[in-house]
């Protein structure tokens, strides 16, 4: 489910890029907002709340002569918000991915300029935010997968660890196929990245009340990904290069990492 997103990314990074430099960015603006509205309506007019409401019984339910009964007990137990937030693991992976997803930003907000700094021609430098995008969508398909053999922590730590070596590495390059393959690795690591914090929220607070929990938590996400895109520009508009920003971001990378190794484990 989460592959869907970098699988737009792909299609509007190269469809904005054109559309900018054949019309105007006002309008690539207009043209993506019409398209977001019409497959947003088109899309909520078929969700519904849940199975109940066209009388299906949820995934994993089995009926039986008093209606049904839940065959994972999870899903009838778990932290509400006001309990989880009492925890210090809430606000661990809460400040984890606040702390990457603010480091992470500032490349996938600034890539295509950057790379157009140094030389790469517009949509080129467009369709290495593609590559991201392609990356993305391989790593949290395959962060899914081996997640569910090594653990949710175990591949949330490493994956943290490679996008910390992209933000280190990025300052050094300066040609397409290094363009290429960094976008292929940072892509595939941050995607590989993601579905863990679900997961998470699912294994230590139970399901119950996840969607709230994830929810509060989404929101820091959100917050992280404000700070570094404002971040990266700020820097640019005092240095002249993004060098800085992308230091700062392997640093505070790094950080993410001692905090989900040390931290994350399942509350007493």
């Amino acid at each position: 489910m989460l592959a869907g997103s970098p699988a737009g990314s792909i299609i509007l990074s190269l469809g904005a890029q054109y559309l900018i430099l054949n019309y105007s960015w006002r309008i690539a603006y207009i043209t993506i907002g019409i398209a977001t509205l019409v497959i947003v309506i088109s899309a909520a007019i078929f969700l519904r709340r849940d199975p109940e409401v066209k009388g299906l019984l949820p995934l994993g339910v089995k009926a039986d002569s008093n209606g049904y009964e839940l065959k994972d007990r999870q899903m009838e137990s778990g932290y509400t918000l006001a309990e989880a937030i009492k925890t210090k693991l809430f606000w661990v992976i809460g400040g984890v991915n606040f702390i990457y997803v603010a480091a992470i930003f500032v490349p996938m907000t600034h890539i295509v300029a950057h790379c157009i700094d140094v030389g790469i021609e517009p949509m080129m430098a467009a369709s290495i935010l593609a590559f991201i995008g392609a990356g993305q969508i391989a790593g949290r398909l395959g962060g899914g997968v081996i997640s569910d053999r090594i653990g949710s922590k175990n591949m949330l730590l490493i994956s943290l660890f490679f996008l910390t070596v992209c933000l280190f590495w990025i300052i050094w390059i300066n040609e397409v196929w290094m363009f290429s393959l960094f976008a292929v690795i940072f892509g595939f690591s941050f995607g590989a990245a993601i579905p863990q914090i679900p997961k998470l929220v699912g294994e230590f607070f139970g399901l119950k009340w996840m969607g709230v929990t994830l929810g509060v938590i989404t929101a820091l996400t959100a917050a992280g990904g404000a700070l570094g895109s404002w971040f990266g520009g700020y820097i640019f508009d005092v240095t002249g290069d993004y060098s800085v920003a992308f230091i700062a971001g392997g640093i505070v990378t790094l950080i993410s990492i001692m905090l989900a190794a040390l931290f994350i484990k399942k509350p007493e």
